[in-house]
């Protein structure tokens, strides 16, 4: 049974965030203002991989890289403070690059699992810190194939955890099935030895090729984020299709987030769906720091 129209549902969310965002932003007045995608560097400025070496072991050292932060917003029920981590590169000339330009080019130069780790550390260091003063966050947190594979990844974690005094379920680290295809088995064993530990997982892009079934059948999962095409929402069947995705992820005891919602009308789509999560613009761009109201928030 629809609980609503469409038109209604886009009303109540748009009004539920509008009354979030205004009443964060008193709480959380020393965070930037700015909440806008940052300026990405201009077609054209392509840079040699000598020049992307140079750039990267400078950010490593401590001079470029910020994290920013997207809320992960609960179309129902209990509020859950969850956030994406989103890496940026800053240069001497003020161009900020997105991680889909600087995970290619780490990749490329074979500094990817330096820059995966400088990600993790930032993100538990920024839970800690939040954990002082109130209850922490979890932070889904991308990572590459080669740190995947890393056999040391889950004692390094598991030290930087206990240093931090953050939990290992404040993290979820993300991945693509594409990506670890090559080395399924390995990712794996790994896979479960960090879910041992209680630091979750996510498949990010779903489909429903060879792949993503494998992932969905091997990996310790504890979310899902679709593909774009499952949620281009125009009709009922559309809807239809959707439901029976998630119907079929939550009896694997996985839940689902919705990301790339850009406006009301396409959170409103997803509102009987059963999905449990949406992420996107519509609900806050990406900023630097960790304001949002997820009471407020609950739709």
């Amino acid at each position: 049974m629809r609980l609503c129209s469409d038109s209604a549902a886009a009303t109540f969310i748009t009004a539920s965030v509008h009354l979030r965002v205004s009443s964060n932003q008193d709480a959380w007045n020393w965070v930037s203002s700015a909440t806008a995608e940052p300026p990405r560097a201009a077609e054209g400025d392509a840079l040699t991989d000598a020049a992307w070496t140079e750039r990267l072991r400078g950010a490593l050292d401590g001079r470029g890289f910020e994290l920013l932060f997207q809320p992960i917003m609960p179309l129902h029920g209990a509020e859950e403070a969850q956030f994406q981590a989103l890496l940026r590169l800053h240069d001497d000339d003020g161009r900020v690059y997105a991680a889909a330009e600087v995970i290619p080019a780490a990749e490329r130069t074979g500094l990817i699992g330096a820059v995966d780790r400088w990600v993790l550390l930032r993100s538990i260091a920024v839970i800690g810190e939040r954990a002082q003063r109130e209850a922490s966050p979890r932070l889904f947190v991308r990572q590459s194939l080669a740190s995947l594979r890393d056999a040391g990844l889950a004692d390094w974690l598991q030290a930087q955890l206990a240093h931090h005094g953050v939990a290992a379920a404040a993290l979820s680290l993300e991945l693509g099935a594409d990506e670890i295809a090559p080395a399924f088995d390995e990712v794996e064993r790994h896979a479960r030895t960090l879910h041992a530990l209680g630091i979750g997982f996510t498949l990010a892009g779903y489909t429903d090729d060879a792949n993503c079934e494998r992932a969905l059948e091997r990996l310790p999962l504890d979310f899902v984020k679709p593909a774009p095409h499952w949620l281009r929402l125009d009709d009922e069947d559309a809807r239809e299709v959707l439901r029976a995705l998630v119907e079929r992820l939550h009896a694997g005891g996985r839940r689902v987030i919705a990301p790339r919602i850009e406006d009301a009308r396409a959170a409103a789509a997803l509102w009987n769906t059963g999905v449990d999560f949406i992420q996107g613009n519509f609900v806050q761009a990406a900023d630097r720091g960790l304001a949002f109201d997820f009471g407020e928030a609950v739709v």
